[in-house]
């Protein structure tokens, strides 16, 4: 839960908030308000008025000024496009417009927490003159007084003392905040293997299909893989777990160490040096013993995946395609759709079960040329596949377009 957004820290004073809300509720009857004074009272004001006047011109001069201070912080345009201003919390006051922008209209309970500002100016200045925006959005998020922690985060947080006790949260409460829904998921694996059915139909009678139906049951295929996979995953839960903090404000050792443990710390190196990271698929954050497991588990369900998908095309073999040279590259597209991916598993297997500072010791440059000729090729695959689906199309012999008993068979669709 926490690893989706589920749980939220919040440094907000709202004891005095509740206070002052309180101490206005319970004002004695006798005790009117200043707009139901009684006529006696006015005549005792009388003489007052030259500073009851005086009181409102202040007060409806810091009212324009509070005015003009909100106009002049309006978000107009584009904020990644806008310069840097000299002001140090520049890149603070960029993400906390940026969430108005993309809210609209919505209440923000996310809002400036002074003690955290300082700390992450401090941040922002040890990282040079161009930090990424991605960096910096991170620091200004925790800047505010609602945090939005990891699981590791939390643990930091909890060692720190900034909470006392982390939240006690049962399983089946997850499960009703989970909106996805299995019938859904049922219908649309029946949905492939019908697809399934009606191609085995056309080989059982010698008739051709389209590779476009090819295609589509290895998307299918794929899906249904990422279905089972992740069956159990809840899914869109928007109402986190509030958890109020035992501290107003922490040091700057604690906010620090939470900075630097914030998921994917892979990014800061060069984007070709991504092989720093260990972040799983499936789990955010695991002790050091159960690495290989982890690691395991991803890599059976990396090569069950690219298996499926690139061998579903490869059933196409001996079907006739416009041109004998589309037909070749077609063979060649579905090989390297297995091919690739296969070798960029492999480029991975130096790294299970080492912890990131293990890893950027057996980083070597052959495992750099690997990851990048892989992916150049694998992406030239993927369109190529695509386009000539669409393309093939235009060019179906008769046989493709008779029908099996499959048609006359009640169904979905």
């Amino acid at each position: 839960l926490p690893d989706m957004g589920g749980i939220i820290i919040d440094f907000s004073d709202r004891e005095s908030q509740n206070n002052n809300e309180k101490s206005v509720s319970e004002r004695p009857p006798g005790n009117p308000l200043s707009h139901e004074t009684p006529r006696a009272s006015q005549e005792a004001l009388l003489p007052r008025r030259g500073a009851l006047i005086s009181d409102r011109e202040t007060y409806r001069s810091s009212q324009e000024a509070t005015r003009s201070s909100r106009d002049a912080h309006s978000w107009p345009g584009d904020v990644e496009s806008q310069p840097l201003r000299e002001n140090a919390d520049d890149f603070i006051t960029k993400f906390e417009k940026r969430q108005r922008r993309w809210l609209g209209g919505c209440e923000i309970l996310w809002k400036r927490h002074e003690p955290h500002v300082k700390h992450a100016i401090k941040i922002k200045e040890t990282l040079g003159e161009n930090p990424p925006l991605w960096k910096l959005l991170n620091i200004a998020a925790l800047s505010g007084n609602m945090w939005t922690l990891d699981s590791k985060q939390l643990a930091i947080a909890k060692k720190h003392k900034i909470i006392t006790d982390l939240p006690k949260i049962k399983a089946a409460d997850i499960d009703d905040k989970n909106k996805s829904d299995a019938l859904v998921k049922i219908l649309a694996v029946m949905q492939v293997i019908w697809m399934v059915v009606q191609l085995c139909a056309r080989v059982y009678y010698r008739h051709p299909f389209a590779p476009l139906e090819l295609s589509t049951v290895a998307f299918s295929a794929t899906a249904i893989i990422l279905y089972f996979v992740e069956w159990d995953k809840p899914k869109d839960i928007n109402t986190p777990v509030y958890v109020k903090a035992a501290k107003r404000s922490v040091s700057e050792e604690a906010f620090t160490e939470i900075v630097n443990e914030a998921p994917f710390p892979y990014m800061q190196q060069r984007f070709w040096q991504y092989k720093h990271y260990y972040m799983p698929t499936i789990a955010f954050h695991e002790t050091d013993g159960d690495l290989k497991h982890i690691d395991r588990q991803s890599l059976v369900v990396a090569m069950i995946t690219v298996i499926s998908f690139g061998g579903i095309h490869l059933l196409a073999w001996n079907l006739q395609f416009p041109t004998p040279v589309e037909g070749l590259l077609w063979k060649i597209s579905a090989t390297m759709t297995i091919a690739c991916p296969t070798l960029y598993c492999s480029s991975h297997l130096p790294f299970m079960g080492k912890s990131p500072k293990d890893a950027v010791k057996i980083e070597t440059l052959m495992v750099k040329a690997v990851v990048g000729f892989t992916t150049f090729f694998y992406i030239f695959a993927r369109l190529f596949l695509i386009t000539e689906s669409i393309r093939s199309l235009y060019y179906l012999p008769r046989g493709a377009y008779i029908s099996t008993w499959t048609a006359d068979f009640p169904h979905m669709s």
